[in-house]
């Protein structure tokens, strides 16, 4: 089997990556339901991608790739305590390979740090796959799922500093600064404990576009390593996907 990664799309406005969904979204439409996307749908769809993502104070987004080639992808947001799916699409060569689910607990785990609750409209042919992982019927074909919690023991990017996060590093480091989230989409994790707790952040300053990764003084440099490690994974994968994608 393939190694699939499963990557943290920081910022979707980023050249082509609305046009992978779009690829994406059309190939598994057309195996699953034998139907072909109008152009004129993917148009829509695209300025629907757009508007959410410049509305949207909580977007989240994550693709599965196959070295440096998207081959499945989830996004949504997140609002009033509810994360909301809006696509989870995963190329015909790479569905029942667990991308799917892996895909679904990577914005899970994001959006416990603005919801409680997941929501999702499911297609006819996906709501055996919504079932299975956890997810019940609210009526005709809305799920949802309780996240509360789910984050534990893990690293977890962040897609934008709430009131939450941004505290919580501040008690880590006194000079964390949540613009370069909020405002430039600079890649974050974050490391939570047993209880959920945020014990370590890593982020890309603005400055230097080195990374700075800081941990509570209680925490060990275990902690600190699972970190760089990830964000090293992370960096390496966006680095050569970006060059792949300036040369289109």
């Amino acid at each position: 089997m393939e190694d699939i990664n499963i990557v943290p799309i920081f910022n979707q406005s980023d050249p082509n990556i609305w046009d992978d969904f779009l690829h994406i979204r059309a190939a598994s439409v057309m195996h699953v339901y034998n139907y072909k996307t109008p152009e004129e749908d993917d148009e829509s769809t695209k300025k629907a991608f757009k508007s959410q993502w410049k509305h949207k104070s909580f977007n989240f987004a994550f693709g599965a790739y196959n070295g440096f080639r998207m081959v499945g992808f989830i996004r949504g947001y997140a609002e009033q305590n509810v994360s909301n799916i809006e696509q989870l699409y995963v190329l015909p060569d790479y569905m029942s390979k667990r991308i799917g689910r892996r895909l679904l607990s990577a914005a899970e785990r994001v959006s416990t740090f603005c919801a409680k609750d997941m929501e999702l409209v499911s297609l006819v042919n996906a709501q055996t796959f919504y079932e299975k992982n956890g997810y019940k019927s609210l009526h005709v074909n809305r799920y949802a799922k309780h996240i509360d919690g789910l984050c534990k023991c893990s690293v977890v990017p962040v897609f934008r500093s709430t009131p939450f996060i941004t505290r919580s590093c501040k008690q880590i480091c006194a000079d964390f600064d949540a613009t370069a989230i909020n405002q430039f989409h600079s890649p974050m994790f974050v490391y939570m404990d047993v209880d959920s707790k945020i014990q370590a952040y890593i982020i890309r300053t603005q400055e230097n576009q080195n990374s700075d990764v800081q941990i509570a003084r209680s925490q060990s440099d275990f902690i600190k390593t699972r970190l760089l490690r990830e964000f090293k994974t992370f960096s390496d994968i966006q680095t050569a996907i970006q060059e792949i994608q300036n040369k289109r």
